[in-house]
């Protein structure tokens, strides 16, 4: 197993990373600052137990609880820790339903999504050493494809429902909670890309802020709401509405990743809050076959430092956004290739963490 050290994050986490840190916990510790500098960048070769309960003392006395060392400070990469020590995870799938009278309906699961489940449980419990696998089954009722969900009664039910499932997940401690499938399929997704993002949940942004990703639907895809996709091109983008996942490049514009038959785009959301010690991760694909491509990439242990540690660190959550082109022969993924992502502390929402509005 790969042993990462991760004093960088620390130092972030608790708003000690400042300039010269490197300098002053050397001159603290009387070691050299090439020592402590390939601690900060995780570049050491080795680490002398006596070193590592010296910067474990001065840490615990810049206020880092007690309780978070040695163990935050080494480990395996840290997104695999949340599996390791959590007391479980929770993978929520979206599950179609079609009303075919008033007391039954139809369910089932893509084809994508229960190959991709069976990944996630043989991974985690391989990995989270027999931590167990909760599978949650979100509803998202499948409406005829003209049907515009804006006033849908089905529809509605299915956006309280869904918020109702994600202030419960919002509340759990200890817990990684992983939302498999785009917004138009699993709606917690939505919920949490609004969240992220500032948005309002189910409705389309009317102003050039909101979510710096977007999924612009195939002209035959259903009609569905959403704070972050539609068939019309994102709001501020001018021209002719090309199929496929677009997303904020650093100075503000909308850049594409085009779908057609060999290429396709997928996005790795991840939310951490300390203070609670969880861990929400949104995976998804443009298209059905990246979401489950995607799934299975970002289930090996070695692509973990594409998408972790976040881009933005605060003191009390800790934000990613990961987006990658692929490419595909048939059904056969060929290349992931991670696009940069550039002022995503931006595009944050100015209440987030606080749960989306109604």
């Amino acid at each position: 197993m790969r042993i990462e050290l991760r004093l960088r994050n620390i130092l972030q986490e608790h708003d000690l990373d400042k300039h010269g840190v490197v300098s002053r916990i050397a001159s603290d510790l009387g070691v050299h600052r090439h020592t402590i500098a390939g601690l900060y960048h995780n570049s050491a070769k080795q680490l002398r137990l006596e070193l590592l309960g010296a910067i474990c003392t001065w840490l615990e006395a810049k206020g880092v609880p007690a309780r978070d060392l040695p163990s935050r400070l080494l480990g395996p990469p840290e997104l695999w820790e949340f599996f390791i020590r959590s007391s479980s995870v929770r993978v929520f799938l979206g599950e179609y339903q079609v009303r075919v009278s008033e007391s039954h309906d139809r369910r089932w699961l893509s084809c994508n999504d229960a190959e991709l489940l069976k990944t996630f449980v043989h991974s985690v419990t391989k990995q989270g050493r027999g931590q167990p696998v909760d599978l949650e089954f979100v509803p998202c009722q499948l409406l005829p494809m003209a049907t515009d969900d804006t006033h849908s009664i089905e529809a509605e039910e299915g956006h309280q429902s869904s918020r109702a499932i994600y202030d419960e997940l919002c509340a759990e401690e200890g817990m990684v909670s992983i939302l498999v499938g785009s917004q138009r399929i699993n709606l917690l997704v939505e919920q949490m890309v609004a969240q992220c993002f500032g948005a309002i949940p189910f409705v389309p942004s009317k102003e050039n802020a909101g979510p710096p990703i977007y999924l612009a639907y195939r002209e035959n895809d259903r009609i569905y709401s959403s704070c972050f996709g539609g068939h019309t091109v994102p709001l501020g983008l001018k021209g002719a509405l090309r199929p496929g996942l677009y997303y904020r490049g650093g100075g503000g514009e909308w850049l594409s990743a085009p779908f057609d038959s060999t290429h396709d785009a997928g996005v790795i959301l991840t939310s951490h809050f300390p203070d609670k010690d969880s861990l929400r991760i949104a995976l998804f694909g443009y298209s059905g076959r990246a979401t489950r491509a995607l799934g299975e990439y970002f289930m090996d242990m070695d692509n973990a430092r594409e998408f972790w540690p976040p881009q933005v660190v605060k003191r009390k959550y800790q934000l990613g956004l990961s987006i990658y082109r692929m490419e595909f022969e048939r059904e056969d993924l060929v290349k992931c290739d991670p696009i940069p992502i550039e002022g995503l502390e931006q595009w944050i929402g100015d209440s987030f963490p606080s749960l989306p509005q109604h």
